[in-house]
């Protein structure tokens, strides 16, 4: 490298000197050119060779661009030289990427146990849409769907009803007015029985069919049967029987569970994530992907469990949360304010207590109040908040981009609105050329009639005047007669 450098000073020094001390003459400059290009290209090719080796390809136009750096800008060049140099060297440091260590992936467990049909995984859509397949087939398909009440079902079902055959339509019309009748019909008979069962004062009847007559409205809405405002009656009715069946009892779970599963298709979600955020803290965090350091693993729920104090509502009839956390929700009970501190003493070892207002009580005498909530509570109201932002912006992007069109219309109108005006003006004035030009016809044929009008007036009297002096000249020529024949009468021959 000094074999570079020493050279290349050596010649710009001895250039330098002599643009100092040698006279302005022709080969004075001619030399300092020559020194100080040589100069410039050692120092191009020993900064070249200071380069990490990336930054050297194109080796030409490396070395080109730092000799003209050198050539053209010597001081000021042979600094950015450095820079570049020094930053080439150290920022592929900093921006290294980090290395992480490979991981096994996770052994799979399978949380269900059952074969798949051969109507499952959309086949069942592909066949009924298949207008080229056979009448039977599509029959055969729609018969099995028809068969699941599930919301799936039922939508295939609804979107059946206009299907371009009259058959399928048909069918598909029978099988949902089938479903409907038959939960009505359970409908009536059970209010019959719930009518006689609160005669007689029989409480564990009534609230059995209060929880029966709940689980039919419930299934009107599951299966998507009733719509709009007859949906929502029917979940309303569907809770008002399904809390009459609870009736302050934790015995029966299947009874929080349906009024879990009511109150989430209400979209009464906004007390539980207070209740939620307490129980979890920064747990709540934690993803369920098994390759993460920190993860839910998942743990089924375990019939052997603790209860729950009575009074208490599990959380996971509150919240939709991956299967993972099923047992953690499950050994969470959600209760009144003012009953928290009294059943806190009934909890179990893990085992905890949260308010809808977001306290906690756990089973080892751990309290948190709700008006200083946690950071996972925090965090997960800032989620929700996030998403209610984002579902905002995605109305007003939708709003927008309508707002857009609207605009790209109006303008389009206005293009075509000025576009016709200036036909219409360029019409106009074609039309006043025309007119002009007629109003110069119209002033030359005046004048052209002007000019005969003269003419004949001047040979009318010129007509007057010959028949006045025809009829003088008639009157002559007669006068003149008379005379003759005057004459010629009294004419004598004169004798010699």
């Amino acid at each position: 490298m000094l074999k570079l450098w020493i050279p290349a000073l050596t010649a710009e020094s001895t250039a330098l000197l002599l643009a100092a001390r040698g006279a302005a003459t022709f080969e004075t400059l001619l030399a300092f050119l020559a020194l100080h290009a040589a100069a410039s290209a050692l120092i191009a090719v020993a900064i070249g060779l200071l380069f990490p080796p990336a930054y050297r390809r194109p080796r030409r136009w490396v070395w080109a661009m730092l000799f003209g750096l050198n050539f053209f800008v010597p001081v000021i060049g042979l600094a950015v030289s450095f820079v570049g140099v020094v930053a080439g060297t150290l920022f592929p440091q900093l921006l290294k990427p980090k290395v992480f260590n490979r991981v096994a992936a996770p052994e799979y467990t399978a949380t269900r146990d059952y074969d798949l049909t051969r109507l499952r995984g959309g086949a069942v859509r592909a066949r009924l849409r298949a207008q080229d397949m056979p009448s039977t087939a599509r029959v055969e398909a729609l018969l099995a769907i028809g068969s699941a009440a599930t919301p799936a079902s039922g939508e295939v079902l609804r979107e059946m009803l206009t299907d371009p055959a009259d058959d399928m339509r048909l069918l598909a019309y029978g099988l949902l007015d089938r479903r409907e009748k038959s939960i009505s019909e359970q409908l009536v008979r059970e209010r019959s029985v719930l009518a006689a069962a609160e005669e007689i004062g029989d409480r564990d009847t009534a609230r059995a069919v209060h929880h029966r007559i709940g689980q039919l409205y419930w299934e009107l809405v599951y299966q998507g049967l009733v719509q709009g405002d007859m949906q929502r009656y029917a979940l309303d009715q569907a809770l008002i029987h399904a809390e009459q069946a609870l009736d302050g009892s934790v015995a029966d779970g299947s009874r929080w569970l349906l009024i879990g599963r009511i109150r989430m298709k209400r979209g009464e979600l906004q007390p539980a994530r207070a209740a939620l955020g307490a129980a979890l803290g920064d747990d709540l965090d934690a993803p369920t992907d098994r390759s993460a350091p920190m993860h839910w693993m998942g743990a089924a729920v375990d019939p052997g469990d603790p209860p729950l104090p009575e009074g208490a509502e599990p959380l996971s009839l509150h919240v939709k949360a991956p299967p993972e956390l099923a047992r953690s929700l499950a050994q969470i009970g959600v209760v009144a304010r003012a009953d928290g501190l009294k059943l806190a003493a009934q909890l179990r070892p893990g085992q905890r207590l949260v308010s809808r207002e977001g306290d906690l009580w756990r089973w080892d005498g751990y309290v948190a109040a709700a008006h200083a909530p946690t950071g996972a509570a925090q965090r997960l109201a800032q989620r929700s908040r996030l998403a209610d932002i984002d579902a905002e912006m995605r109305a007003a992007r939708a709003e927008l981009e309508a707002r857009r069109q609207e605009m790209t219309s109006a303008r389009d109108a206005a293009a075509a609105a000025a576009a016709a005006e200036t036909e219409a003006r360029l019409r106009w004035r074609d039309r006043q050329r025309e007119a002009d030009a007629a109003r110069e016809l119209h002033a030359a044929a005046e004048r052209e009639i002007g000019r005969h009008a003269a003419r004949l007036s001047a040979l009318s009297e010129a007509q007057t005047r010959l028949a006045a002096l025809r009829e003088e000249a008639i009157k002559a020529i007669s006068s003149s007669r008379v005379l003759i024949k005057s004459d010629l009468q009294n004419f004598r021959p004169v004798t010699p």
